[in-house]
């Protein structure tokens, strides 16, 4: 192969040195004082290394810009591997309740376009550093829908705890309800005193209970001095939680303040049928003279319907406000015999006082223990 390859270049050589030899021919070029004269061949050949020259110019500059390109991919990628840690590195933190380190590494990651908000969100709703703050609010401003919802409820959130009630009002309006926003709305409401709205919402959740924090709880207690009529008054008791209808104490003084016994009696029969409690029913035996008959009535009416120990308990109560304390005493006896229940024995205490049974007083009065109702 070798050879004949050999002997096929010698004769082309000869073959177009023969015809160099007998037609070289000419080219001619001219621009303005210079002239250069050669023959075809010569210049076809200078054309053709032009043409090599030029394509190998060409791919050495394609490979410098793809070693560039790769170059900056690989730089890139690291940046990025290190952005990732970073964000991992914040998020075990995280949850491992060293928050002010974590927070170093998400302000680490802002710089990440892929990264940035997953580092903003955690910023937004948990730096103390304002300008950290305001910045990756900014950033989730400009996100998708749920970044911006989430900047918005962490606006709320701020303007709350700065007592900029109205503002955190307006800034979590647009948003949808769900667990945080409903809870925020709540505290918002309890701040504003809107009972209207927190009744509605009662009615709406069926876990109202359970999601009122106890801050939420001491607001809504706390809010009690300030009511100003009947109808305020109404829609507070209805508000409060279920812990807080065992404390006979404090539903008697808010019902005491009605200017209107009709309504103190008929906002206290709503709280009964809604939430029947044995507080309740001796709290309504306790009501105001004027309503004494219509109460007396309702109580046989609810014997029916409700365990027989909260009635009698109620009837007790009502027999006690008339000074029958005989007849309050039977009633405690038998509410007792049906369940113990701390308040009952501290009333039936309370009789055997006024018939001077002073010794059995002291015995009921020994075997009181908390009410687990």
């Amino acid at each position: 192969m070798a050879k004949t390859l050999f002997y096929v270049t010698i004769v082309l050589a000869l073959l177009v040195g023969t015809l160099v030899n007998r037609s070289p021919g000419y080219v001619l070029l001219a621009y303005e004082g210079i002239t250069l004269q050669t023959s075809v061949w010569v210049a076809l050949f200078c054309l053709v290394v032009i043409v090599f020259v030029a394509i190998a110019l060409g791919r050495w500059i394609t490979s410098v810009k793809t070693s560039g390109a790769a170059l900056r991919r690989y730089f890139e990628a690291r940046k990025a591997a290190k952005h990732h840690r970073f964000l991992a590195k914040g998020l075990t933190l995280w949850s491992l309740g060293e928050t002010s380190r974590a927070l170093r590494y998400f302000e680490r990651t802002l710089e990440s376009s892929e990264l940035r908000t997953t580092a903003a969100a955690f910023l937004a709703s948990s730096s103390s550093d304002a300008a950290s703050r305001d910045q990756a609010l900014a950033i989730l401003a400009e996100g998708d829908q749920g970044q911006q919802q989430l900047a918005a409820f962490v606006r709320g959130q701020i303007a709350f705890e700065a007592g900029q009630i109205e503002a955190a009002a307006a800034a979590i309006e647009p948003l949808p309800d769900n667990a945080l926003t409903s809870a925020l709305r709540r505290r918002l409401a309890i701040a504003a005193k809107d009972w209207n709205y927190l009744n509605r919402q009662r009615k709406q959740i069926s876990k109202f209970e359970e999601t009122l924090t106890l801050a939420d709880y001491q607001l809504i207690l706390a809010a009690r001095h300030s009511l100003s009529d009947d109808e305020q008054r109404d829609l507070w008791l209805r508000v409060l939680p279920k812990q807080a209808l065992e404390d006979d104490q404090l539903l008697l003084n808010t019902l005491a303040a009605f200017d209107s016994a009709k309504l103190a009696e008929a906002c206290c029969r709503a709280l009964v049928e809604s939430h029947p409690v044995a507080a309740l029913f001796i709290v309504y035996g306790e009501l105001h003279l004027a309503t004494r008959d219509r109460r007396h009535q309702q109580l046989l009416r609810w014997q029916s319907q409700y365990p027989a120990a909260y009635v009698l308990a109620g009837l007790g109560v009502l027999a006690q406000k008339d000074g029958d304390y005989e007849k309050a005493r039977d009633y405690f006896e038998q509410s007792l015999s049906h369940k113990s229940i701390t308040l009952v024995q501290r009333r039936l205490a309370a009789t055997q006082l006024k018939l001077g049974a002073n010794e059995a007083a002291a015995e009921m009065l020994q075997l009181t223990t908390p009410s687990h109702e």
